[in-house]
């Protein structure tokens, strides 16, 4: 089994790379670590008997060390977007958000994408995801042996998709208490 894991700020179209990347070679969770705990995650990627298994997450980053411990091979997939883009996306998409709270979150999550190494990762900018060539190169770095879906991709590039941030925070904060 080959892992990736793509990290990204949120409203970085972490959900809709979940999607795209789960065919039948491959399984792509999205929010894995807002429900389930850090040290069940190999259990559960090797369960579903797939060649590729990653999770595709804005929280990825608050568990970087946990995925480069358990998977030290695994690819990574940095999506960059400017954290003021991300944070106007986020209160827009969530009625209920404290954007002061937003705010300190996307900073935090912000800091340690910088300190992640860049150069051992795939980076991408989050205003190219819309490019067939970008989702192209992401695919054959992290499902080397599988075709590129043209078509999905093109069914999919149309497809908006939104989480309930509020609900997934509360159920992160239950799991991991002190993140």
């Amino acid at each position: 089994m080959e892992t990736f894991f793509i990290i990204g700020l949120p409203r970085t179209r972490t959900a809709w790379l979940a999607n795209l990347f789960t065919t039948d070679q491959s399984h792509c969770f999205h929010e894995w670590f807002s429900e389930n705990k850090p040290e069940t995650i190999e259990d559960s990627f090797s369960q579903l008997n797939k060649q590729y298994v990653g999770n595709s997450d804005c929280g990825n980053v608050f568990f970087y060390e946990v995925i480069k411990t358990k998977f030290p091979d695994s690819k990574v997939v940095i999506v960059h977007r400017p954290m003021v883009e991300s944070l106007v996306a986020a209160v827009r998409a969530i009625q209920d958000a404290d954007p002061y709270v937003t705010f300190k979150a996307i900073q935090d999550a912000q800091q340690k994408i910088e300190a992640i190494d860049g150069g051992n990762a795939l980076n991408v900018m989050f205003s190219q995801l819309h490019r067939e060539e970008t989702i192209e190169q992401i695919w054959r770095y992290c499902l080397p042996s599988v075709q590129f879906d043209r078509e999905r991709f093109k069914l999919l590039d149309k497809l908006k998709v939104t989480v309930n941030y509020t609900s997934f925070a509360n159920k992160r904060r239950k799991l991991c208490p002190g993140l």
